[in-house]
């Protein structure tokens, strides 16, 4: 896998500010002894932290009424729940982490529902406390421990976070507190891993400090900016080498009890550009390994986590141009498989989507077409209406001037002096005058004859 790959966003970065400051009443129904899950199997017995992805609650797991285990509930907000995008990532990073399979990783071991409170995750309990509280507890801490005793358990951190970064995926959050012991032989194991968001400075001001809401199981600096790497406080893209640096800063501050940064956000990046881990109780290869795994520019560190152990082991390392990087071991198949799935899912999600665009596209197209070609039937047919009233308008027009004309020719021969000459009663005299006429020449006849 290359060094310049760009690594997916993280959850959080999927909601808006608004979403991710969340408002806290709504796990207000939760309380120790609540009975949570989809078959009411888990009995809440304390609240461990607060972030902003939701809250963690260390459970009971019942089996038959019985109490089969300890294990760490992650309840999600509503806010998130309601995000598509945020809970496909939340879904997805489940997935691929899951498939890590690495004794210093706790793994989220199910993705389950609950009715009131929706999807929530699953985590095998770490009883063995935090690296924080481990520190706290050594005679001297604040004066640093010896590299000797602290080797032991950053040395298979730093293995498995290699083996993440050879899957495609980072932590963006290792600190003090999400490092625990587990078991009878206290082994260290990361958690919350591929959960961690990658947060931008901007939203921090000089007043908040945390990145994430209040922990109970960590300390004032849980959650600060003072681990994080510089390109990750500036919202710039990540590789393996974030992570490396977040854990060199931890190591760091274990060697020398604390760490010099203080301040806002913007005040913190600008001191790590200057920041030069030099210090007269460490060896001169501590110091250039910390100088180089601690570097402002993410290209001039390490090639690994493994790598900066190794110097810091004094065992024999080449860096030369020809030696092999660790990032270009070959992944696991399952988390591989599981990668390709996810981006193939979302290539066809994304080609339906183009397809639908399409489709409703040519949608619109055919309907503006349409509706234009129904527009133009409509136009035709006004048009040979009108001009069906115009000639149907003419023929009455020509009919009412004929009768017109008619009429005013009645009137004028009625006026005129021969018209007068024969009316009626003149026509009826004539005929009367005929008739006696007609009778006089019969009778003239028969009487000759």
């Amino acid at each position: 896998m290359s060094e310049s790959q760009n690594f997916e966003e993280s959850i959080l970065t999927l909601l808006p500010p608004e979403d991710v400051n969340y408002d806290s009443k709504q796990f207000e129904d939760l309380h120790d002894g609540y009975l949570f899950g989809k078959y009411k199997n888990y009995r809440l017995k304390a609240k461990l932290g607060e972030g902003g992805m939701g809250q963690t609650w260390l459970a009971e797991k019942l089996v038959r009424g019985e109490v089969s285990q300890l294990v760490v509930l992650k309840i999600l907000t509503q806010e998130l729940r309601r995000n598509t995008d945020a809970m496909e990532e939340v879904r997805r990073i489940f997935y691929l982490t899951k498939n890590l399979k690495h004794p210093n990783i706790c793994p989220i071991l199910i993705l389950e529902a609950d009715e009131d409170f929706g999807d929530f995750l699953l985590m095998e309990y770490a009883d063995g406390g935090t690296l924080a509280d481990w520190f706290e507890k050594q005679p001297g801490h604040e004066n640093g421990l010896p590299l000797e005793t602290l080797l032991p358990i950053f040395r298979p951190l730093a293995e498995a976070l290699d083996l993440a970064h050879r899957n495609g995926i980072l932590h963006r959050d290792v600190k003090p507190q999400n490092i625990m012991f587990m078991g009878r032989d206290k082994t260290p194991v990361l958690i919350d891993f591929g959960i961690a968001a990658r947060i931008r400075p901007e939203n921090v001001t000089s007043n908040t400090q945390s990145f994430s809401r209040t922990d109970t199981m960590a300390h004032s600096s849980s959650g600060t900016p003072r681990y994080m790497a510089p390109e990750q406080m500036e919202g710039k893209s990540q590789n393996s080498r974030t992570d490396q640096y977040a854990l060199a800063m931890v190591l760091y501050e274990m060697l020398n009890g604390s760490l010099p940064f203080s301040g806002s956000a913007v005040s913190i990046v600008l001191q790590k550009s200057r920041f030069d881990p030099q210090l007269p109780q460490f060896a001169p290869y501590v110091n250039a390994a910390f100088a180089r795994a601690l570097s402002f520019n993410a290209a001039d560190r390490f090639a690994s986590c493994t790598d900066f152990m190794a110097v810091l082991s004094n065992a024999s390392f080449s860096d030369s141009k020809d030696a092999v990087d660790p990032q270009f071991q070959l992944p696991d198949v399952d988390a591989m498989a599981e990668k390709i799935y996810w981006e193939t899912l979302q290539k066809k999600k994304d080609n339906e989507k183009r397809r639908e665009e399409k489709i409703a596209r040519i949608a619109k197209e055919k309907a503006k077409r349409e509706a234009e070609r129904q527009l133009a039937r409509e136009q035709k047919v006004r048009k040979r209406e009108e001009k069906r009233r115009q000639k149907e308008y003419l023929k009455v027009q020509k009919k009412a001037e004929r009768l017109a004309r008619t009429r005013l020719r009645n009137e004028q021969r009625q006026d005129s002096p021969s018209f007068k000459i024969f009316t009626r009663r003149n026509l009826l005299f004539l005929c009367g005058l005929c008739a006696i006429a007609a009778a006089v020449l019969l009778v003239w006849w028969m009487i000759g004859k």
